[in-house]
């Protein structure tokens, strides 16, 4: 998992799963809900999403992560928690808008190559 490319982490039935911002699985994602990434992340801020928000987000990012999306992907999302998934949700979908984890103000610069 590279939290500098977006990664996040998902747990479901006790595995975890890196969730990917790939430019696939975004087009994938808006193609799902029907909305873009910002309104989709406003709807998870605001805690207005539903279930099938959250699968149609999870499914295309753990793809993008490399791995397999379990069978009982539904059972799964129900068993963790949608509002504690929501959470997990909103910050992949920021991490995608801002193009991963953001340098610390503190941190050195690195040298254009």
């Amino acid at each position: 998992m590279n939290s500098l490319r977006g990664d996040v982490e998902v747990t479901l039935g006790g595995v975890a799963y890196t969730m990917r911002p790939t430019f696939e699985a975004l087009l994938e994602i808006e193609r799902l809900t029907g909305i873009g990434l910002i309104p989709l992340a406003r709807r998870f801020y605001s805690q207005e999403f539903g279930v099938a928000d959250i699968r149609n987000v999870i499914v295309p990012a753990i793809k993008a992560g490399g791995g397999k999306v379990p069978d009982n992907i539904g059972k799964l999302i129900i068993d963790a928690g949608p509002v504690n998934l929501g959470g997990v949700v909103a910050q992949f979908l920021v991490g995608a808008l801002s193009g991963g984890e953001e340098k610390k103000a503190d941190a050195p610069a690195e040298p254009p190559t």
